[in-house]
């Protein structure tokens, strides 16, 4: 049996200045060829990527382009944008990335979107890269991300 690896998720510091990340090819002996998927008898773990220091009990998707409102507050929409450099062993991709929902007090609140502009090896079998998405072999655009080019009104 051939053990192997998958990657659920990463914490980005905007702090650290550091925007830009490198999916690695293994972890110790095992390869990483997932972003996401299932861990033991089959509980789902999408890929999502989390702002470091931000406690969001909500997770948020736009709806119609826009985020509007949360619990009946307004938001201000904050953009966290990030690059993530995918490698050739990527097989798989589950991500469900959302935007995470924190009150401001009053009648508002933020949601903070991390947007990801993708580099993928061109020896990877499964995925490419075109404009900074990420597509599958057949095409498709790869689905659970916010792209760094796509704005929601707050």
């Amino acid at each position: 049996m051939v053990k192997k690896t998958a990657i659920c998720g990463l914490i980005y510091d905007p702090d650290s200045g550091v925007t830009e990340f490198t999916i690695p090819d293994s972890y110790g002996e095992y390869p990483v060829v997932a972003l996401g998927g299932y861990v033991g008898r089959g509980a789902p773990c999408p890929f999502d990527i989390r702002v470091k220091g931000i406690q969001s009990s909500l997770g948020v998707s736009p709806s119609g382009g826009t985020f509007g409102k949360v619990d009946g507050k307004k938001v201000d929409v904050i953009y966290h944008d990030v690059t993530l450099n995918l490698g050739a062993n990527i097989k798989e991709i589950f991500a469900n990335q959302s935007g995470h929902y924190v009150e401001t007090g009053g009648d508002r609140g933020e949601v903070h979107v991390v947007r990801v502009f993708f580099n993928c090896d061109p020896s990877n079998r499964q995925f490419y890269s075109e404009n900074g998405r990420l597509y599958d072999k057949k095409g498709n655009l790869v689905e659970g991300f916010f792209w760094w080019d796509e704005e929601f009104g707050g």
